[in-house]
Parts: C-alpha cells; structure tokens; sequence
C-alpha cells in the first residue's frame, strides 16, 4: 500500500508541475512577445493610425489574452467616451492575473498534496492487530508521511518563487498594457460613428453659421 502512496503521489506531484511549467512558459511568451509591441506603440503614439490599430489588433487574434482585453475595451468604450486608469484596470486584471493566480493554485495543491498523502500513510498503516511484522509496517509508515510533507512544502516554495517572478515581468507589462489603453484604444474606440442622420444635422448647422 505504501508503494501505491509512492507511485501516486509521485505522479500528482509531476501532472502538478507540468501544469506550472506550462503556466509560467504561457506568461514569459506573452509577455516576451507582446511587450516590446506595445512600448513600441507607447512611444510613438502621436504617428498611430487607423491601420496600425486595425493591425494590432488582427495579430492579437493568435493570442487570446490580448484578444480578449482589446474586446473588452471596445466593448466598453462604446458605452463611455473615456476611461480612467482605475477603471482599465479594472477591464484588464481578470485577465493579466490569471497567471499568477494559477501559479498561487498550484502551490497549494502541493501544500494539500503533502499533507494529504501523510494523513493517508498513517491511517492506511494503522494494525488492526498488533503483531510485530504490522507494528513495523506501521512504524516504517512515519518516514514516508514525513518526506510527502516536506516534498510538498519545498515543491510549494519554488513555485512560489516561479509566481513571484512573474509577478515583477507582470507589473512592467501591466503598466505598458494600461498606458496603451488609456492613450491610444480608448480614443481610438470611443471616437463616435457619423450616421447619416447626425452628417445632415452637421452640414445644416454649418450652413446656418
């Protein structure tokens, strides 16, 4: 029973770390991709374009973090002809924060993992009667129940510090990504449509003046 613990704790431990690789590979690409991008748009704001938008935003369909906020923040320029740095934020944290939520999640899951697997040792060892080959068994039980805890806190640890590194790339990129929004989406989406009826209204005000 005990190699069982082993064998499937083990396991848990690697689906487990795949998935934070898989985190923390997903932020780095991102961010590497998309951040110089976006500084690059920053500084040269005062030349963008209609084209340079439209292009942005057709490049940002193959990645569907920045999709999804360039969306939101059409979506919700719309209704608002102006949105302060507060309000930005709040469109686009959700979405940034994922990572190191996910990254936060994982960590946990070792922290459970470990004092799971230790309950489980000592409960699954327990002699129903008290012969010398259970009583060993039993005893050899504590070693196991203390390398799963102790596994599962170093494991924690160093994903932890895998979140606090994407946490110091995230504020860079956040900081860029809001400054985007704010001096070059924003004015951009919230520029009103002319219909027909509001051109006649504007050429018949000229006229009259």
């Amino acid at each position: 029973m005990i190699l069982s613990l082993e064998t499937l704790f083990a396991f848990l431990c690697l689906i487990n770390g795949v998935y934070a690789l898989y985190i923390l590979k997903n932020a780095y690409s991102v961010m590497r991709e998309w951040n110089p991008r976006i500084i690059q748009l920053n500084e040269s704001v005062e030349g963008i374009d209609t084209k340079d938008i439209d292009s942005f935003e057709s490049d940002s369909e193959s990645t569907p973090l920045i999709f999804n906020i360039i969306r939101k923040v059409k979506s919700i320029t719309r209704k608002s002809s102006d949105l302060s740095v507060n309000e930005i934020h709040e469109v686009i944290d959700d979405d940034i924060m994922r990572w190191e939520v996910s990254l936060s999640s994982s960590s946990n899951n070792y922290i459970m993992m470990g004092v799971l697997f230790t309950v489980l040792s000592l409960f699954s060892s327990i002699p129903d009667e008290p012969t010398s080959k259970k009583i060993e068994d039993f005893l050899g039980s504590f070693e196991f129940a203390f390398w799963t805890t102790i596994i599962g806190l170093v494991l924690a640890l160093v994903v932890k510090f895998l979140e606090s590194l994407i946490r110091k790339n995230r504020e860079e990129f956040s900081y860029n990504l809001v400054l985007m929004v704010k001096t070059i989406l924003v004015p951009s989406y919230s520029i009103p449509e002319v219909d027909d009826k509001n051109l006649g209204e504007l050429v018949l005000s000229i006229s009259k003046s």
